[in-house]
């Protein structure tokens, strides 16, 4: 089941990201990427993690994504052959930004302990 799970995950990611390439219209210069998807164990749920540079237009990009989620699924329904499709949910990854505050911590850290 586990197996089964992360192909699900994986199909869904690029084939959302495909879709969100060619379907949807964000601000110029706008970079919409699908960083990842996270199905629940009984494939009820999809949380689709999305990063955006640059990092003002994240709310504007998903406020976009959110309300073209419609879209999305039924896209997703129609490309995935499964019996009950999980249900897309977009959500903010906030990976990049924590593993730069991580960097930004260990540099200053560093910079004090120099300074000993």
């Amino acid at each position: 089941m586990v197996e089964r799970r992360q192909r699900l995950q994986e199909v869904i990611k690029k084939e959302l990201a495909q879709i969100i390439e060619k379907e949807i219209d964000f601000q110029k210069d706008t970079i919409v990427t699908v960083s990842g998807v996270n199905i629940s164990p009984d494939l009820s749920e999809a949380k689709i993690f999305i990063s955006v540079l640059p990092d003002e237009n994240l709310q504007e990009a998903l406020s976009i994504l959110k309300r073209r989620i419609g879209f999305l699924q039924r896209a997703i329904n129609k490309l995935v052959n499964i019996k009950r499709t999980p249900k897309l949910v977009i959500v903010e990854d906030k990976g990049l930004k924590n593993a730069a505050r991580v960097e930004e911590l260990l540099e200053k850290i560093k910079k004090e302990n120099e300074a000993r």
